[in-house]
């Protein structure tokens, strides 16, 4: 599951998208990380129903 996780991470806050500091990927990157925090019911069903 977690490479569902990380796989979910690139395709919404990495790809494509040019981000002129690394400083700006690791805000995108927490920001991400933090609204699943929030949401965890949401989370575990999308990954529990890929597999």
């Amino acid at each position: 599951m977690i490479e569902g996780y990380w796989g979910w991470l690139k395709n919404s806050v990495i790809n494509n998208d040019f981000f002129t500091k690394f400083y700006y990927i690791t805000l995108a990157v927490r920001k991400f990380v933090a609204w699943t925090n929030e949401h965890k019911d949401l989370i575990i069903d999308r990954l529990c129903y890929q597999y």
